[in-house]
This record gives structure tokens, sequence and C-alpha cells, in this order.
């Protein structure tokens, strides 16, 4: 079941709209389906010109390696050589930052990911988390919280 346009735009609102009631900085939001490409992709008024990118580059790193980008980046604190050997072989872009999550349906199919580019690092991941959560969707990756 590949993820829809409604539901990608759906947990992309959804992020925005946690981030407002937390009083978040403004974000950027991105929405990759199961092969990378992007789906939705939101950008707040006032948020930072290279936050998009920011936020497409968390969900496909979170989408290739099938971790959460926070996880990422402890594999990149712990280990700096074996995650630029994965990067290189990805392909590069590889985002080592919180803020990235698999996105799984309830059958446990990865359909895809999102990024989230502008609040507070350490609140990123939780906030894609509640997103796809609250639009029925399953985390599906070790480092979710």
């Amino acid at each position: 079941m590949p993820l829809k346009l409604e539901d990608a735009r759906a947990i992309v609102r959804r992020a925005i709209d946690l981030a407002r009631a937390e009083g978040s900085k403004p974000l950027a939001v991105a929405v990759v389906d199961a092969g990378g490409w992007l789906v939705a992709l939101e950008r707040e008024d006032g948020s930072a010109n290279a936050r998009p990118d920011l936020a497409i580059a968390k969900a496909r790193t979170a989408l290739a390696l099938g971790l959460s980008s926070q996880s990422v980046a402890a594999l990149f604190d712990e280990r700096p050589e074996l995650f630029a050997a994965i990067d290189r072989a990805a392909g590069g872009g590889l985002l080592p930052l919180p803020g990235g999550l698999p996105i799984v349906s309830s059958d446990g199919e990865r359909l895809g990911a999102i990024g989230v580019s502008g609040g507070e690092l350490a609140a990123e991941t939780a906030l894609a988390g509640k997103a796809i959560e609250n639009c029925g969707f399953s985390l599906g990756a070790k480092g979710a919280s």
C-alpha cells in the first residue's frame, strides 16, 4: 500500500499544528514515500530557507536506514568512520540530526518517512512521532523516542 498524498499532507499538517500548540519555532516538515520521493512539504512563514532541504534530508535518512535520524546521529557521534562509509555507500545526503522517522503501516509495511527541521533538535523527533501516530500510522524505527 503506497503512502497516499492525503495521508502525507495530514501528517505534515499535524506536525505543524502540534508545533504551534507547543510554541515551537517556525518549522519545515517533509514526508517522502517508500522510494524516497517527496510527497508533501510545508515551510512555515519565518522558517529559515535551508529548513525544507534539511527536513527532506532527515526524512530520507530515516527511510534509507530504517532508523530515526536521532539514532543515526548517535551512530555518527559514536562511530563517525562507519557513518561516513554508510553515507558514501548510500550516495551521500544522509543527515545525522534528530527529526526524521520512518512511517510504517499498521501491518508493518514501510511507507515512507517524515523529516522535521526548525524546532529544538531534542524535540523534533518526538514531534514527528506524535504526528505519525496521530494520523494512524506506526513509527517502526529503533530509537524513535
